[in-house]
C-alpha cells in the first residue's frame, strides 16, 4: 500500500528528490532516496511528513527509531494499530490513522483517515494535499470507525475480485472463453459502478430496475438471496475483517 501511494503522489507531481524510503527490499528508482534501515538516515535528516506504512506486528521495531523525529507528521496507514499506541513513542507527533485500498494506485481508492486533537487547519491541509492523488478522503471523529473501514473498504477490493472471479468462472463454465468472460465481468462490474454513484435511486431500487417478473435476472436473484444468503455471508465476511483488525491492535 506504501508504494501504491507513492506511485500516487510521484504521478500528482511530487519531486522524487522530496521523497525518503526506509525499507530493506526496497528496489526503487525515479531518483528516490532509499534506505535499507532508520540507522542510516543522516541524523541531521529531518522530515517534515512520516507514512508509517510497515506490516502491524514490525511495527514496535519501527517506532523507537523515529522518537527522534517528534516534529513531524505522522501518516499511519497500519490496521488496527490505534493511534494512542503509537502515541506512546511519540507523544509529541502530530498523528493521524488512515486506512486507503488499493485502487489508491491509480488514484481510485477511498481512504478513511481519523486524528489526535493537536491537529491543525495548516496539517489537516497537508493531509489532504498528500492522499488526494490517492483518491476520495473522508474524514472520522470516532477512531473505533476505523476498524469498520478497514472491513469495508480497505479490504473491500478483494470482495470485489473474488466476485469477479466468480463470474468469470462461472462464464467459462457455461460456455465462453476466458478472454470474453472477463472482458463481460470486468465491464458490467464497472458500469454497474458507474451507474449506481450517478443514479438518485437506491442500490435496492437499481436492482429492482434489472429484473424483470419471470425473467433471468430473477432466476438468478432467487439463489442469491434465498435466505439472504449474500448479505449475510459478506456481513460475516466484514465482521471476521474487523475482528482481526481489533486483533492486531493489542
Amino acid at each position: 500500500m506504501g508504494s501504491a501511494m507513492l506511485n500516487g503522489w510521484l504521478k500528482s507531481g511530487v519531486k522524487a528528490g522530496d521523497i525518503a524510503v526506509v525499507d530493506p527490499f526496497a528496489k526503487l528508482g525515479k531518483k528516490i532516496a532509499v534506505y535499507k534501515s532508520l540507522a542510516k538516515l543522516s541524523k541531521t535528516y529531518v522530515p517534515d511528513v512520516i507514512i508509517l506504512a510497515v506490516k502491524p506486528q514490525n511495527l514496535n521495531e519501527v517506532l523507537p527509531e523515529l522518537a527522534r523525529f517528534n516534529k513531524a507528521l505522522v501518516v499511519s496507514i497500519i490496521a488496527g494499530k490505534t493511534i494512542a499506541y503509537i502515541e506512546k513513542h511519540l507523544k509529541s507527533s502530530v498523528i493521524i490513522r488512515t486506512m486507503p485500498n488499493l485502487p489508491a494506485v491509480i488514484g481510485k481508492g477511498v481512504i478513511g483517515a481519523v486524528a489526535n486533537k493537536v491537529l491543525s487547519a495548516k496539517n489537516k491541509a497537508l493531509v489532504v494535499k498528500l492522499l488526494k492523488p490517492c483518491g476520495k478522503l473522508v474524514w472520522f471523529k470516532d477512531e473505533k470507525l476505523i476498524n469498520t473501514v478497514t472491513a469495508i473498504s480497505g479490504s473491500g477490493p478483494a470482495y470485489v475480485f473474488l466476485f469477479a472471479q466468480g463470474l468469470v468462472e462461472a462464464g467459462v463454465a457455461l460456455g465462453l472463453d476466458e478472454k470474453t468472460a472477463k472482458l463481460l465481468a470486468l465491464e458490467t462490474i464497472k458500469g454497474s459502478v458507474l451507474l449506481a454513484e450517478n443514479a438518485s435511486e437506491s442500490l435496492e431500487q437499481l436492482k429492482i430496475n434489472v429484473t424483470s417478473k419471470g425473467g433471468t435476472t430473477e432466476a438468478a436473484l432467487k439463489v442469491l438471496e434465498q435466505k439472504n444468503a449474500l448479505k449475510t455471508l459478506i456481513k460475516q465476511a466484514a465482521t471476521q475483517a474487523k475482528q482481526r483488525a481489533l486483533e492486531l491492535s493489542e
